[in-house]
């Protein structure tokens, strides 16, 4: 009990608003305000140049997915030969889009995202991703051997 002025710590008992949860409404709102900023956040991110491929940082040669970000901005920009510098980029940034969009629709709808690939059409692109990541990861280590223009500069 206090003494004085002193008062008691809330708890559940004094204010029972402090165990219940944010009404579905306000859990929705929130969950896609804070993935599309997550999304947003990282595009500007990546767009923008700020971080550098670690693998190439570190060990200065190219990644299997090396070139996408060059190769997806030169798509956007309309300059097709530039976009063909990583072939798997066009196809790479059209999966994550897609995945993006489910993130935030699902966390629109749920207010979390653990929905999310239970959509059949999420768990193929989620096939069509590792696809085309093997892919990229081929075509890398065939650039090694001086195939296909040799490796992506760095």
């Amino acid at each position: 009990m206090p003494k004085g002025n002193e008062q008691a710590a809330p708890n559940a008992e004094t204010h029972p608003a402090l165990t219940e949860a944010p009404p579905p409404l306000v859990r929705r709102v929130l969950a896609l305000c804070a993935t599309s900023f997550a999304i947003f956040a990282y595009a500007a991110v990546i767009a923008n140049g700020v971080l550098r491929c670690p693998m190439a940082s570190m060990f200065h040669i190219p990644c299997p997915t090396c070139g996408a970000t060059r190769s997806t901005l030169a798509l956007v920009a309309g300059d097709l030969h530039g976009a063909l510098l990583n072939p798997a980029a066009p196809l790479l940034v059209a999966l994550v889009g897609g995945f993006a969009i489910r993130l935030v629709h699902v966390a629109g709808r749920d207010g979390h995202v653990r929905a999310f690939d239970a959509h059949p059409l999420v768990r193929a692109m989620l096939r069509a991703f590792v696809g085309v990541l093997l892919f990229a990861t081929a075509l890398w280590a065939l650039r090694f051997f001086g195939l296909f223009g040799g490796p992506v500069p760095v």
